[in-house]
């Protein structure tokens, strides 16, 4: 497949990449013991602490999934004697709940239902009431509904507390506001393949240095990230063959978001892509779904057309060059996702709804 007839890609990772960053993953060839990769790990991780705004933290950088990252953050950074709270109001707020429990981490839950608003003073009232919790971890954007949830809040709540906040940016960082120091964050999660626009493979844990303890026993000998600390300034120090050329990709991803306006100009483009998504849609006579919901900028929830079945839907729309993503959980049998992260432009939505609006009006006949 040339890269003309790719099928593009309408997911919440991976994401189409830019001619750009493509450009900078092919020309990637060195090994991570020459000089050239220390000056691309310390570029990196300088851009993502001032992305994230993170500047009391540490960045570190590991090769895998943002799942990868979350487990390398609670293996290290969690007690065993002591309780994680992970307020959940979505699949991937479950996901932290089940990767502590792997690990045999004590863990709390506060279940919304999906989608529904998190209540900042009532996880702080948990807090306050249950001295075993020293730590809280939450989703900021909730990809399985499309909910950003209110970190900001959530942080100023917990400083009256002695919890530690840890915060999944895994599908927000890079085009919704977050601010660490001022949301109180300790840890940030994160990767390189949704809003940063850059590949899968790379992921980072920004942690504040009161987040690491000393009562942990190494969990896993890769995960463990006391490995990836630098010894010195300025030191790289990596224990296991790292993602080279994802970070070269996500290096020049990070100077691209930087050149197009950083994360307001994004946002706002972003913004632009998803009300043209959505309006689409709505025109096909397909419902939206979560539409009351404080919503990210990125991802649509969507009814399945009648007459077809989710996998149909996927099945049609890859065969005319775009590709979905199913829902999560009691969606997946009548909802569909669409996700407007990655190189994208407004021509190129208009194409994707003019063809689901041709899979909707055969499908009514």
């Amino acid at each position: 497949m040339s890269e003309r007839d790719e099928p593009i890609l309408l997911t919440p990772g991976p994401v189409t990449l830019s001619p750009r960053v493509r450009r900078a993953l092919a020309a990637a060839n060195f090994s991570h013991r020459e000089p050239a990769f220390a000056r691309l790990y310390a570029s990196v991780g300088d851009a993502l602490t001032r992305l994230a705004s993170a500047s009391h933290h540490e960045p570190l950088l590991i090769a895998g999934s943002g799942t990868a990252a979350t487990e390398a953050a609670f293996a290290t950074l969690l007690s065993p004697q002591r309780t994680l709270l992970v307020v959940s109001n979505g699949a991937f707020g479950d996901r932290l709940a089940e990767i502590a429990r792997v690990l045999g981490i004590p863990v709390r839950v506060l279940a919304y239902a999906w989608g529904e608003p998190m209540q900042p003073d009532a996880i702080a009232q948990l807090v306050d009431d249950d001295p075993t919790i020293a730590a809280v971890a939450v989703v900021q954007h909730e990809t399985s509904v499309g909910c950003l949830n209110p970190v900001p809040q959530i942080g100023a709540a917990l400083r009256r507390t002695r919890a530690k906040l840890f915060v999944d940016v895994v599908s927000s960082l890079g085009a919704e506001a977050f601010d660490a120091d001022a949301a109180n964050v300790a840890v940030v999660i994160g990767t390189a393949n949704k809003c940063l626009h850059g590949i899968p493979g790379a992921s980072f844990v920004i942690a504040r240095e009161d987040a690491w303890i000393a009562d942990a026993a190494p969990r896993s000998l890769y995960f463990d990230l006391r490995r990836y600390r630098r010894a010195a300034p300025g030191e790289v120090r990596i224990p296991f063959t790292p993602a080279v050329h994802a970070l070269a990709a996500l290096d020049e991803a990070l100077l691209e978001l930087e050149d197009a306006g950083g994360v307001s100009g994004r946002h706002r483009h972003y913004q632009a892509l998803n009300t043209r998504v959505r309006a689409g849609l709505q025109a096909c006579g397909i419902a939206t779904r979560f539409d009351a919901i404080s919503r990210s900028c990125s991802l649509t929830v969507a009814d399945v057309p009648p007459g077809q079945t989710p996998d149909e839907l996927y099945d049609t729309l890859l065969g005319r060059g775009f590709v979905i993503y199913h829902a999560k959980g009691d969606l997946r049998e009548r909802c569909f996702l669409v996700a407007n992260m990655g190189d994208l432009q407004l021509d190129t939505i208009d194409r994707f709804t003019s063809i689901v609006a041709d899979v909707v009006t055969a499908g009514a006949r």
